[in-house]
């Protein structure tokens, strides 16, 4: 990180020596469209995957839980079955959702035509290839849904068995005992999920390399083009530590409204 920093403000192409050109390449970054097509799309991409993957870890999590109260054996293959997508690399995952989304044989596309809808090139439509970005990353819940599972079931039952004697219904019970007691554990996983969306790029590189025309360019494919397809490397490293700063400042943030919905039982 500390080299990252100080090549930051030389311009340098790996092969020759680096030339010192200060906060140029700071100054450029905001001079710069790519960038900023880069941190729209990022920005898009992230609010609107963390909080649809949240949902879902929460809602998987939830339905596990009330099946291991239950006694359901079921619950331990469906635990493996949900926690299979995060088991395999990001370049795997990648070509297996280029075969799902591949336009003329794709899976995706033979569900739809069954009931008499025509195929959609979801790679290479502008309109539709970051809602398919973003369909792809919202099926990777599961270590997430793990930690939620384990948020839900340390809340201690006597709180739910006093709401029963008081009458209180299934959802308000979610609402006023099982979302108040979760929300470390719901701090953690938009914290650690927005961090992760920010850096996101192997599965968006190896489906789109950030296309068509720039519609899915995200910010480390940007940096990524910048360092190893046009040799920028000093401008790169400077994407870095913006991103850095970006994340960095988010997240203080994010921890500093904390304060107000976060609720930390005590011991």
């Amino acid at each position: 990180m500390l080299y990252a920093l100080y090549i930051s403000f030389f311009k340098w192409n790996i092969i020759s020596e680096p030339v010192l050109v200060g906060i140029q390449n700071y100054i450029h970054a905001f001079q710069d469209y790519r960038f900023w097509i880069s941190l729209r799309k990022t920005l898009y991409f992230c609010f609107t995957t963390v909080p649809l993957r949240v949902v879902i870890g929460l809602t998987l999590a939830y339905f596990i839980a009330q099946l291991i109260k239950n006694n359901f054996r079921g619950s331990v293959p469906l635990r493996i079955i949900y926690c299979l997508p995060i088991m395999f690399s990001e370049v795997v995952l990648g070509i297996l959702w280029t075969w799902i989304y591949e336009p003329t044989s794709g899976i995706l596309n033979e569900i739809l035509r069954i009931f008499g809808i025509p195929g959609v090139n979801w790679l290479a439509t502008p309109g539709v290839v970051m809602p398919s970005v973003i369909g792809m990353m919202a099926w990777r819940v599961g270590g997430m849904m793990l930690i939620f599972l384990a948020g839900l079931l340390d809340i201690p039952e006597e709180l739910y068995e006093s709401a029963d004697i008081d009458g209180a219904r299934a959802l308000r019970k979610f609402f006023f005992i099982t979302l108040p007691m979760l929300t470390p554990t719901l701090l953690f996983n938009f914290t650690v999920t927005l961090i992760q969306s920010f850096r996101i790029f192997g599965e968006v590189f190896v489906l789109t390399r950030g296309g068509p025309a720039n519609e899915s360019l995200l910010y480390v494919i940007n940096l990524y083009k910048e360092a190893f397809d046009l040799m920028h490397m000093g401008y790169a490293c400077a994407l870095a530590w913006i991103l850095f700063l970006i994340i960095m400042v988010l997240t203080a943030v994010f921890f500093w409204f904390s304060r107000y919905w976060v609720f930390y039982r005590a011991r």
